[in-house]
C-alpha cells in the first residue's frame, strides 16, 4: 500500500478517490432560476398539489376549555362549577375581543356550570326543609 501523496503548497489537494482523467470536461454551470408564478387574482384560493390551500384556523381560548373542564368536574367538586361560570364569561369576553375560536365551549360551560349550580341550590333547600320539618315530625 502506497502512501498518499501530500500536496504542497503549489499543488491543489487530490482526492485519492477519483481518478484523474484529463478528456472528461468540467460540470456544466447551474441553470438560472425558474421565473416566479403570477399571484393569485384577489379572492381566489390558490391550488396546491394536495387541493386548496386553507388560511390555519385560530386559537381555541383557554378559558373556554377550562370553563367546560370545571364545570364537568362539579360532578365531583361541586365547587368546581363557579370556577367554571367565571372561566366561561371571561372567556366569551376574550372570544369577542381577540376573535379566537370556543365560543361553543364557553356557552356549553356556561350552562353545565349553571345547571350544577341550580341542582346544588335545589339540594340544599331540599335539606334544609328536611332538618327543619324533621323536628316537627317526633
Amino acid at each position: 500500500m502506497s502512501d498518499p501523496v501530500i500536496p504542497t503548497a503549489d499543488e491543489p489537494p487530490v482526492n485519492p478517490y477519483v481518478a484523474a482523467n484529463p478528456a472528461v470536461a468540467p460540470p456544466a454551470p447551474l441553470a438560472p432560476p425558474a421565473p416566479m408564478p403570477a399571484p393569485p387574482a384577489p379572492g381566489l384560493v390558490p391550488y396546491t398539489v394536495h387541493g386548496p390551500a386553507y388560511a390555519s384556523a385560530g386559537r381555541t381560548n383557554t378559558l373556554a376549555i377550562l370553563s367546560l373542564v370545571f364545570s364537568l368536574g362539579a360532578i365531583l367538586v361541586s365547587f368546581a362549577a363557579i370556577a367554571g361560570v367565571v372561566c366561561g364569561h371571561l372567556a366569551l369576553a376574550q372570544i369577542k375581543a381577540r376573535g379566537e375560536r370556543g365560543s361553543g365551549l364557553a356557552i356549553a360551560g356556561l350552562v353545565v356550570g349553571y345547571l350544577f349550580i341550580g341542582i346544588a341550590i335545589v339540594g340544599i333547600a331540599f335539606w334544609l326543609w328536611v332538618l327543619t320539618t324533621a323536628g316537627s315530625l317526633f
